[in-house]
């Protein structure tokens, strides 16, 4: 007999491990298992928005995927961009506007005729480029047009998206024309006045645009701690690496890609473009440099390029293509020293990423290709601040999480409150189930372990939904797909519940609840601790409202008493005769004294209620929209039944002349008829002519209809009680 144990042969795979692969905005391709994570991060000159929402959050789910998911270790750096036009432009209007209000007292006739003429100038020469021509108003009517030009902004969504068309910026000069005017104003004049101390050109105190920064900058890292984005492990600043800036740039020039013209230098476009490459020993390489890879389309566009290189650049650069890598400093800007005198970083004008792949990537390392783009597509002007007193930041995420992270987003609240909303439901009612079955189960020790079709069949659900999940999330990011495959699994797990008549595995639909919330807190989609083999994902609170304190474990001991009272009272009445009055009073119970608790209470075929711990306004949410159509369905059916009366009553009215009566005044026109028979028929007309045998005949039939008629509406009468 041999000693040694037989060889092993561990089983193949029979199916190849799908492999991470991420979409590459360079080639619109995918390409594999490559990650460097440098993250630009916001210019800190206003408060965030959406769009910022938008790629912070979507940052923050492939940063989690990566980490939580496929195990990476990675270092996440942001950096803040605090040198910048929009900065020094916005921070002085901010300083004129405090200044203006800390001289003035009272509301002035000069202040009003300042404010009124330069929002008339605005309207003119910015929001009147989106309208159409027939709004456009004459010269004078402005201020009678302004509140039509609102109220379709906000109510038409075609007119808007039509104004968009016509002008990209409509919807900010529309909030810009509805606050910013004065600022704008104060502004203009203080650029075209310089000797006037206290303002725009001579206000020379770089702490002023520095503090504009730093403030931005900190409400900035607020808004993403509420919207649950995890912080940077490193955080870095323009203004902490101008020396190195410095010396980056004097290697451009240095390398032939940069020049300098008075106190500025701009990178070299044409000089960069079609440059033979080198190798990593120095000899020239085959390959050659291209300029505007992301979007060789755009070449040209001066429009864009102006907008990117900032409101208070004066380029004089050699090619219209050419942007600053750095700028000579004005009076009242922030300056640092350099080889070409006093001044600061350029703005990275359009195309940023074309132009930051150029001049960092290629023309300093000389390298053939570099860097990632992620889209930033959301231009809209809500606020992350007003967005989350709307909605919540697991809602928000969800919206991301349902859009491919490269695609372009078009915010509804139609979306939030439909399918946003709908999928969150689906989820807190499968964890609050399985939660309430869980408990019912180990409060009766009765742990269902039939294991039989419907069982292997769910167990093999969740199996195939695990690796299709992956296989989504290794299709560069799919988390549409991805959550798809979850919803889908929770739908498979309630179709089971409902067919298993409560007697269900609690045992697998655990295992589904469990890896279900644990992708879902993957996501970034978790509220509170996680604790090891919970259910779920957590339960959503108000902002501001923190607590250690496990709700479930407290209260459920309580609440199922009062269950169990309920049970009981309730078998009790129906074994009675009549048992009206106990069944109201177990529906109150339910409906109306648990929900503020945060309780639901289910009946079930086995006579029991399933107890579930939902937070208490979605409870009271849920009961005042369900009471809500009953109400709105209860008066839309009164509303019928009553037209349906005001139609018989209508049609009955027309038998209220007495038959004899009818072709006489008041019911028939003064002068029509001159002489009438005993029975009410005319004789004559009103002329003394007399009536035709044709006519007579004609007026005897509308008689004898009249006469039903008449005989209808007075029983009519009579059943409404008016003799």
């Amino acid at each position: 007999m041999s000693k040694q144990q037989p060889e092993w042969r561990p089983p193949t795979n029979a199916v190849e491990e799908p492999v991470l692969r991420v979409y590459n905005s360079l080639t619109r391709t995918k390409n594999g298992r490559h990650v460097k994570w440098y993250n630009c991060g916001p210019t800190v000159y206003d408060a965030s928005h959406m769009g910022h929402a938008r790629n912070y959050v979507t940052q923050d789910i492939i940063r989690r995927i990566f980490v939580d998911y496929f195990g990476y270790n990675v270092h996440f750096v942001m950096n803040i961009t605090d040198v910048d036009d929009k900065i020094i432009e916005r921070a002085r209007r901010t300083y004129l506007i405090q200044e203006l209000l800390s001289r003035t007292t009272s509301l002035t006739p000069v202040l009003l005729d300042q404010v009124r003429s330069s929002w008339v100038s605005y309207y003119r020469s910015q929001l009147s480029k989106g309208l159409p021509n027939e709004k456009n108003p004459a010269d004078g009517q402005e201020e009678r047009t302004w509140e039509g030009i609102l109220a379709l902004a906000d109510s038409d969504d075609a007119w808007k998206s039509a104004c968009i068309a016509r002008d990209e910026k409509f919807e900010s000069h529309k909030l810009i024309a509805s606050r910013d005017i004065l600022a704008l104003s104060l502004d203009a004049q203080a650029c075209s006045s310089p000797n006037l101390s206290s303002y725009g050109n001579s206000i020379t105190d770089p702490s002023i645009p520095r503090l504009h920064a730093s403030y931005w900058e900190a409400e900035f890292m607020k808004d993403m701690k509420r919207l649950h984005v995890l912080p940077p492990d490193t955080l870095t600043r323009v203004s902490d690496y101008v020396p190195e800036i410095v010396d980056f740039v004097k290697k451009l020039v240095e390398r032939g890609y940069a020049y300098e013209l008075k106190g500025s230098v701009y990178f070299d476009t044409r000089a960069f473009d079609n440059a033979r490459g080198h190798s990593s020993t120095g000899e020239e390489a085959e390959w050659r440099h291209v300029y505007l890879k992301l979007e060789p389309w755009s070449k040209g566009n001066r429009a864009l390029l102006q907008e990117g290189e900032g409101a208070l650049s004066q380029s004089s650069s050699r090619y219209e293509a050419d942007f600053a890598l750095w700028k000579a400093s004005k009076a009242g800007e922030p300056s640092w020293p350099s080889v070409w005198g006093p001044g600061r970083p350029g703005d990275l004008a359009f195309p940023h990423h074309d132009n930051e792949i150029a001049q960092r990537g290629q023309a300093y390392h000389d390298c053939r290709q570099w860097g990632l783009k992620m889209s930033k597509s959301l231009k809209n002007f809500i606020t992350i601040d007003e967005i989350l007193r709307k909605y919540t930041a697991r809602q928000l995420r969800l919206a991301f999480l349902l859009v491919l992270w490269n695609a372009k987003v078009d915010f509804h609240d139609s979306t939030m409150k439909g399918e946003v909303r709908t999928l969150e439901t689906t989820f807190d009612n499968f964890f609050a189930i399985v939660k309430a079955l869980g408990a019912q189960a180990a409060a009766d020790h009765k742990y269902r372990s039939v294991y039989k079709g419907p069982e292997r069949d769910l167990a093999d659900a969740l199996t195939h939904a695990q690796a299709t999940f992956r296989v989504a999330l290794c299709d560069s990011f799919n988390t549409p797909q991805a959550l798809d495959v979850l919803s889908k699994l929770v739908s498979r797990a309630n179709v089971y519940i409902t067919q298993a008549s409560g007697k269900a595995n609690v045992g697998v639909l655990e295992s589904i609840a469990q890896w279900v919330g644990k992708m879902l807190r993957m996501f970034g989609l978790g509220e509170g601790p996680q604790v090891e083999g919970m259910l779920g994902w957590g339960e959503s609170r108000p902002e501001g409202e923190t607590t250690s304190v496990d709700r479930e474990e407290i209260l459920m001991p309580y609440l199922r008493t009062f269950s169990s009272f309920r049970d009981n009272i309730r078998g009790l009445a129906m074994t009675q005769a009549p048992p009206n009055q106990v069944l109201e009073f177990c529906d109150k119970f339910r409906d109306t004294d648990m929900v503020p608790l945060g309780v639901a209470l289910d009946d079930q075929e086995d006579g029991r209620a399933l107890v579930k711990l939902v937070p208490a306004a979605t409870l009271m949410r849920l009961r005042d929209e369900k009471n809500a159509a009953a109400e709105a369905k209860m008066a839309k059916k009164a509303a019928a039944t009553e037209a349906e009366r005001e139609k018989r009553r209508a049609k009955l009215e027309k038998g209220k002349a007495p038959p004899e009566l009818m072709f006489k005044p008041p019911y028939s026109e003064q002068g029509v008829y001159g002489s009438w028979d005993d029975k009410g028929i005319p004789l004559t007309d009103g002329e003394g002519a007399e009536v035709t045998k044709s006519q007579r005949k004609k007026l005897i039939n509308k008689q004898e209809t009249q006469q039903k008629l008449h005989t209808k509406w007075k029983a009519w009468r009579q059943e409404e009680g008016d003799n």
